[in-house]
């Protein structure tokens, strides 16, 4: 297998609010030329575009205006589209490459393989590197997911499920930056980590579900009423601290004449009896 030339890689940084991760995570990308760096600028409160054009001129923004709030899974989107190469790497600002990190990209490039940091620890599991004609076959991160938490492992799963394999690399080659757990949420609607994890990944499960039964992706539409149903009873059922149960019909199929069959699937969510610390 023919590695990887980092000419054809781009590295996808978003960044809202973390201008103080970027600094210094970016001159150490930059230093992995001739890759190229493309920092999303979401509406940044720190300006992180204007610093990047006067300070690291190598790299290129792309800028998101006019939100309030910020999204990851749009970001990662935007920077993809704003890329040229066929090859893509979303890289969290507060992700530090090591110095062996080239060596380690070098080695990788199967087309029909995608990767993922191994071990994969809450700030690394968000990295992954994909070709462009996996990101597109996907249609990218799912935008409906508007909080923190789970988009990064809903994208790893439908890559699958269209046919890529999952493959990893030393997450050895990757630091990320230590720092308080109310600036993952500062910008987004939902301030609540746990809430936000909650409902995300109880939208994912469904949402893959209807698509195993489909066939196929659901129309935008359709995801944004489940997330939104999904939403409403988690939010529901965490106030009130008692389990909840979702219904979610698939639809119907014509058996013989005179007879057809219905799917309706059928989720409860309930509190842990043993909640983490």
């Amino acid at each position: 297998m023919p590695g990887l030339d980092l000419a054809d890689l781009s590295f996808i940084v978003p960044c809202m609010g973390r201008l103080v991760h970027l600094q210094q995570s970016l001159p150490r990308l930059l230093d992995l030329a001739p890759a190229t760096c493309v920092i999303v600028d979401y509406a940044c409160p720190d300006a992180s575009g204007d610093w990047v054009l006067q300070h690291c001129p190598a790299a290129r923004v792309a800028r998101v205006r006019d939100v309030t709030h910020f999204n990851l899974a749009a970001a990662r989107n935007f920077g993809a589209r704003a890329a040229t190469t066929p090859w893509l790497c979303f890289i969290d600002a507060d992700v530090l490459p090591a110095a062996d990190f080239r060596g380690q990209l070098a080695a990788l490039g199967d087309a029909t393989s995608f990767y993922t940091a191994l071990p994969a620890t809450r700030g690394l599991s968000g990295t992954v590197l994909c070709t462009r004609a996996a990101f597109e076959r996907v249609g990218g991160y799912d935008e409906v997911m508007t909080g923190w938490g789970s988009e990064d492992t809903d994208f790893y799963l439908r890559l699958q499920m269209a046919g890529w394999h999952r493959a990893s690399f030393d997450a050895a080659g990757l630091h990320a930056v230590t720092h308080a757990d109310d600036l993952r949420t500062r910008h987004y609607l939902e301030a609540d980590a746990r809430r936000s994890l909650s409902i995300n990944a109880y939208y994912m499960h469904a949402k893959l579900d209807l698509m195993k039964l489909s066939g196929g992706e659901l129309t935008a539409r359709a995801r944004s009423a489940l997330h939104a149903r999904i939403a409403a009873q988690v939010g529901s059922a965490m106030d009130r601290g008692e389990p909840s149960t979702l219904e979610v019909p698939v639809g119907q199929q014509l058996l013989t004449e005179g007879w057809e069959i219905s799917a309706t699937l059928r989720y409860r969510v309930a509190p842990r009896r043993d909640p983490p610390r």
